[in-house]
């Protein structure tokens, strides 16, 4: 069974594009597509519930709508909050002090884009909102968004200080596995540069997608 987003409500016109692509190929391989938001699906003792569609983004954004997740088992809750970007909806914020999870992952702001295509502001109330959240939830996990900027350590150097002072954490993935935090995608450039992919492999890369599917890339 996959449960998607509904693709027809809460959505641009490129997600219910994508959204009709996806069901094309993969309703063909799928036992079953679920339309999940507003709904909730149990396994087990494990219930999955998925909340209305929160904005990717700011309220007004043009992006779309993403779709939270909350894992519910005995007294345990999880909840994941793709794409929020922050968050920087105070809906979004909202639902997840209401939701009061254990623990969250979300994406952090893009500040990538700082000063390209997003002003200060955006990025004052992803701050602010992210302080107000680590102060109410125990461990939050930054993903996504947050990490693509070598500077992200930096940003979240107040939020993590209203964390302590909560007795709160906020940590990436890997160091909620107790591993250390190596984002990758925002050492791109220099990784690059420092290891050049082969001669073959760019060649490969160049190919149309039609053979590159028919062969294996030479890593």
């Amino acid at each position: 069974m996959v449960l998607v987003k509904d693709a027809r409500q809460k959505v641009n016109t490129s997600q219910r594009r994508r959204g009709w692509m996806f069901r094309q190929s993969v309703g063909k391989l799928a036992s079953r597509l679920e339309v999940a938001d507003g709904q909730s699906f149990d396994f087990g003792r494990t219930r999955l519930r998925f909340p209305g569609p929160v904005p990717h983004g700011e309220d007004d954004t043009e992006l779309g709508w993403v779709l939270p997740c909350v894992v519910e088992r005995s007294r345990e809750k999880v909840m994941f909050a793709p794409d929020a970007q922050g968050p920087v909806s105070q809906d979004t914020v909202k639902l997840i002090l209401a939701e009061e999870p254990d623990l969250l992952v979300t994406s952090g702001p893009p500040t990538y884009l700082r000063g390209f295509k997003i002003g200060d502001d955006f990025f004052q109330t992803a701050l602010s909102n992210m302080q107000v959240i680590v102060e109410k939830v125990e461990t939050v996990v930054v993903d996504h968004h947050l990490l693509r900027d070598e500077g992200w350590k930096g940003f979240l150097e107040p939020v993590e200080k209203v964390a302590e002072r909560a007795g709160h954490r906020v940590i990436t993935a890997a160091e909620l596995l107790d591993h250390p935090a190596q984002p990758l995608e925002c050492q791109r450039r220099r990784m690059y540069e420092e290891e050049p992919p082969s001669a073959e492999f760019v060649k490969w890369a160049e190919l149309p997608k039609e053979k590159q599917a028919s062969m294996s890339p030479p890593l």
